[in-house]
């Protein structure tokens, strides 16, 4: 009886935190194991920092003992694309894991792709190599949480002393190079931040495409001379959005937690089974709101229960749609809208007020 009683203590104070484990493989028809890949799962709310894990030689990860809530699950190495658990070809979107009190996930594959490489040279108005400039790769992204576009940079090198960069791991997409000159220990550079192919404004760069595992080479470009101070006052760019090219939208603006509302959306099947492989769109009912350049809309991934929810959204009448495909390439735009809005349900969203739908969707 008492053999019976300690072992029934010992269940009942066994540790009942939440896991997700998978293993690590290259994205190609061999699907081997990747050793030495950085895995990493951060909490998307007030849980644990991020806690990183590093693969052995079968490829395998596993956390364990997680607190309840929502998390994003992604896995690095050099010389391949990062992977995001969700992700597909066709989708460049990372689903959020949603963990209940010790759930245990069905065990996850992460498929590393070999990275694209962009290879150049950055020369000064005279010839000269410009050496220790960083060269940056940036692109439209959608942000694991809100997933409203922005540009992100994914790549990153420095020039060395013939002015030569290697920029390598990136994901297949469209990328706005962009030199910004090093600063030396006695004098400030005699170069401003340049665009490629030698423009000071990121708007009027030229993008450099590249597909997956490509080796994109020629990529050179001259840099731009620093303005004098009286060019330099009247003609000053942002870090971000702006100097991007990308005019901010509405919803970008602060405003305060009780002037705006939220919306939640399940994504279930005509059964009311969750619905993970698609994402869903939600967009101001207004066709006014539809100009090219400030399109009132969000594209975000469901959860693994399906969840979905955007929060701070400005009060008023919108749509919520299903859609299957997004990668950096794809774009908001009337047209798109068009399309979805005969399948689109409608949502009204009330200043402090959490609006939720059901949206159903497939046969």
């Amino acid at each position: 009886m008492m053999a019976w009683l300690f072992a029934l203590l010992l269940t009942m104070q066994a540790p009942q935190g939440a896991l997700v484990r998978g293993v690590v493989v290259t994205d190609d028809p061999s699907q081997k194991p990747v050793r030495h890949a950085k895995v990493t799962l951060s909490s998307m709310g007030s849980g644990p920092p991020a806690i990183v894990m590093i693969t052995g030689d079968d490829g395998a990860f596993v956390f364990s003992e997680l607190p309840a809530g929502r998390y994003q699950l992604i896995a690095e190495k050099p010389g391949y694309a990062m992977a995001m658990f969700g992700a597909r070809p066709g989708r460049d979107v990372s689903t959020p894991i949603a963990l209940g009190p010790g759930q245990q996930l069905p065990p996850v594959e992460l498929r590393l792709p070999r990275g694209a490489v962009i290879t150049g040279r950055l020369t000064g108005p005279g010839g000269e190599p410009v050496v220790g400039a960083t060269i940056s790769a940036s692109t439209l992204r959608l942000p694991p949480i809100s997933a409203s576009l922005i540009p992100m940079i994914l790549g990153t090198a420095l020039t060395d002393d013939e002015g030569a960069y290697r920029l390598y791991g990136l994901a297949a997409g469209d990328y706005v190079l962009a030199a910004t000159p090093g600063q030396s220990k006695d004098a400030s550079s005699p170069y401003a931040k340049t665009s490629y192919p030698g423009v000071a404004n990121a708007a009027d760069a030229t993008t450099v495409p590249v597909e997956w595992g490509e080796e994109r080479g020629g990529t050179d470009f001259v840099i731009q001379p620093m303005p004098s101070a009286a060019a330099a006052d009247g003609a000053r760019l942002g870090d971000d959005l702006i100097d991007s090219g990308i005019e901010p939208s509405p919803e970008a603006a602060p405003i305060a937690a009780d002037k705006v509302g939220t919306v939640g959306v399940t994504l279930t099947t005509s059964a009311g089974a969750p619905v993970t492989n698609l994402l869903v769109v939600i967009f101001s009912a207004d066709r006014a709101q539809w100009s090219q350049k400030s399109i009132v809309a969000r594209v975000i991934a469901p959860d693994t229960n399906g969840a979905w929810s955007a929060q701070s959204m400005h009060p008023g009448e919108y749509r919520v749609a299903a859609i299957a495909d997004w990668t950096s390439r794809s774009r908001v735009t009337p047209e798109l809208l068009e399309q979805l809005l005969p399948s689109s349900a409608a949502a009204s969203v009330t200043a402090g007020v959490t609006t939720t739908i059901d949206l159903r969707v497939g046969g």
